[in-house]
């Protein structure tokens, strides 16, 4: 018995067969008598739940490969189709999701992305009393078009918006008023203190420097 399990006899011919090292994790065989090639663990069983459990934990695709004895394109491709089953951000905001403040604060980061030779930026909202992000999406720049997406989805997915507080983007605002005609707009603190040192010679003038450090201390404290 272990010696059909180590060389199992081939299927075409029933003749002996010798180890042939393994293609995309699976162990193949070649018949010594016929030279057919061959493997016998084709139903291996996959759970690719958690696979993707394992993959969003933080574990890379090669990992995943070597511990389940895949190959990597297999892992990837286990993990996708469960990624495809999971519902939109969105759609979980809007179901699930009753506690948001209304103020929204909105930000864009850069992000390197496959098949783009720029970093391209990804907006969000985080909201200021849950510290949840009920939406964001990816764009290729941070236009008016990109604000008017984000802004227009926010509000279908059921969002209580009441404030926005964002840099000093003009299209953040205008698409915000665009979808939510009531409103408010506010600038971020941090990029109001960065406006402030930018306008004054803080090396030169010792009093701007004191200014500046009480403005921080009402700000922060």
């Amino acid at each position: 018995m272990r010696d059909e399990k180590n060389n199992p006899k081939c299927p075409q011919c029933r003749g002996k067969s010798q180890k042939r090292g393994r293609r995309r994790g699976k162990v193949r065989f070649q018949c010594n008598d016929c030279g057919k090639w061959f493997q016998i663990n084709r139903g291996k069983k996959i759970d690719s739940k958690l696979l993707t459990r394992l993959h969003l934990e933080g574990l890379s695709f090669r990992s995943l490969a070597e511990q389940f004895n895949i190959s990597v394109g297999s892992a990837y491709n286990y993990v996708q189709d469960e990624l495809k089953k999971l519902p939109h951000c969105a759609d979980v905001t809007r179901d699930y999701c009753q506690k948001f403040s209304g103020i929204l604060e909105v930000d864009g980061k850069y992000l390197k992305v496959k098949t783009y030779q720029r970093k391209i930026p990804v907006i969000y909202g985080v909201d200021y009393t849950t510290h949840d992000i009920p939406h964001f999406i990816l764009s290729k720049a941070e236009n008016y078009q990109t604000g008017k997406k984000f802004f227009s989805s926010l509000n279908l997915m059921g969002y209580p918006l009441q404030a926005v507080v964002s840099d000093d983007n003009p299209n953040l605002y205008e698409t915000a008023k665009y979808a939510f005609p009531r409103v408010t707009t506010q600038l971020c603190h941090l990029h109001y203190l960065r406006n402030i040192r930018y306008s004054l010679d803080l090396n030169e003038n010792l009093q701007h420097r004191e200014f500046i450090r009480d403005l921080r201390t009402l700000f922060f404290y």
